[in-house]
């Protein structure tokens, strides 16, 4: 039930996780990629969604297997109204990653000026980041996720017809001046 119960609120669909919930599903289940219901519906900025399964009282720092929080997950999508949201409702702006990398620290990454106030103003801090944790990179493409050494590698990977288009432009002749 923990992949129905993701499913709905990937897709925002509050009345389908409130029958999940009550034909017996876990609030705090988790899907095949160890996401909770509130990281699908945080990721997808689904406000509705974030809004009913914190009422309900799913786990707000709940972690996945990388250690993202449902905070990271709209934070780097750049949901601020969900990231507003989540810090008023007590998430942890400090949790880090497996990776030791923090919301505050992607979105920056990402130029989110408006998320980055949110954080701040939550209680997220930006001292000593490098000196805490140095580990942890201070850009982060957007999309990626920190691996082992400090390599990253992309979360989707590019469509047939990306990488087409992509490659015709690397092929791509001047034209002539008449």
């Amino acid at each position: 039930l923990g992949d129905n119960l993701c499913a709905a609120a990937r897709k925002g669909e509050v009345r389908t996780i409130q029958k999940v919930l009550e034909s017996g599903g876990v609030i705090n289940g988790r899907d095949q990629n160890g996401w909770t219901s509130l990281h699908r519906a945080s990721f997808k900025g689904r406000m509705d969604a974030v809004r009913f399964l914190v009422e309900k009282g799913i786990d707000l720092d709940a972690k996945d297997e990388d250690g993202y929080t449902a905070l990271h997950c709209a934070a780097e999508s750049g949901h601020a109204d969900v990231t507003e949201f989540l810090v008023k409702k007590g998430a942890d702006v400090e949790a880090r990653t497996n990776k030791g990398v923090s919301a505050l620290q992607i979105v920056e990454s990402l130029n989110y000026v408006g998320i980055t106030r949110i954080l701040v103003n939550g209680g997220a801090s930006r001292e000593g980041l490098g000196e805490k944790f140095p580990s942890a990179p201070s850009k982060i493409p957007f999309g990626s996720k920190v691996e082992g050494g400090g390599v990253m590698t992309m979360k989707k990977k590019m469509s047939s017809r990306t990488r087409a288009l992509r490659g015709s432009f690397d092929r791509s002749m001047p034209l002539a001046v008449l």
